[in-house]
């Protein structure tokens, strides 16, 4: 069964140990474990996380901005904010709804019972295959960490797709007959049913997307948004 993957971001190291070893007896989870956000944020692309706990007063990026920042990408991910240090973050916490606070010092058998539960909650709320986000989350992750990456998509409807990313850059998508722009149109129009990220391991085909992650998702928007008003325009005539 997949591995789920937990980010701890923590910079005091014994602490860190200790939660991380902690968290390492429930199913199925993977801890990774960070001392600084930067690091955490780089790996989203290849090892997304379901779950963060993570600290505020980290050297560098702060907790704070880090939590924002996954948040921008993924609303979702429900994040445990360890701290001793809540007073100094309060009117930045009060931006971040849904971050749940632990206070240092906590129980660390606490912590992990809320792990599980949290983990248990989203298990139970799936009933398709194990998929925390969408081919549009991936994407924007593997641009984000200007990653290299074969994005592998099975579409409900039985088809699957191949995104290949160079640089965080979509270079090119099949889906079928279909390459290219109108590949990636037409997967991103439907549901997927499974997604699996492999490495980029030879060098990368012929580059059929010209344009940048951002630009090619804002234009693929813009269309099936003016798509969709046609539609509905003719359905009230």
């Amino acid at each position: 069964m997949a591995r789920r993957y937990v980010y701890l971001v923590e910079d005091d190291t014994s602490l860190r140990t200790l939660v991380a070893k902690v968290l390492r007896g429930l199913p199925r989870v993977e801890v990774r474990e960070y001392d600084r956000a930067e690091d955490a944020l780089h790996d989203f692309a290849t090892h997304l996380p379901v779950l963060i706990v993570a600290d505020l007063g980290l050297q560098g990026m702060s907790g704070v901005e880090f939590i924002a920042r996954s948040r921008q990408w993924f609303s979702k991910i429900p994040v445990l904010v360890i701290t001793g240090c809540r007073s100094r973050f309060e009117s930045q916490l009060r931006d971040l709804p849904g971050v749940e606070i632990w206070e240092k010092p906590f129980q660390i058998l606490d912590l992990r019972q809320r792990v599980n539960d949290l983990l248990a909650t989203q298990v139970a709320e799936r009933t398709k295959a194990f998929i925390p986000f969408g081919v549009l989350d991936y994407l924007q992750l593997a641009s984000l960490g200007g990653q290299d990456l074969v994005l592998k998509v099975s579409l409900g409807d039985g088809r699957s797709a191949t995104m290949e990313i160079v640089g965080g850059d979509i270079w090119d998508c099949h889906l079928g007959v279909l390459k290219g722009i109108e590949a990636l149109g037409e997967a991103l129009e439907h549901e997927a049913a499974g997604i699996d990220l492999v490495p980029l391991t030879r060098p990368p085909g012929e580059r059929r997307i010209k344009d940048s992650t951002a630009q090619v998702l804002l234009e693929l928007a813009v269309a099936q948004d003016t798509a969709r008003a046609a539609r509905q325009e003719e359905l009230v005539r």
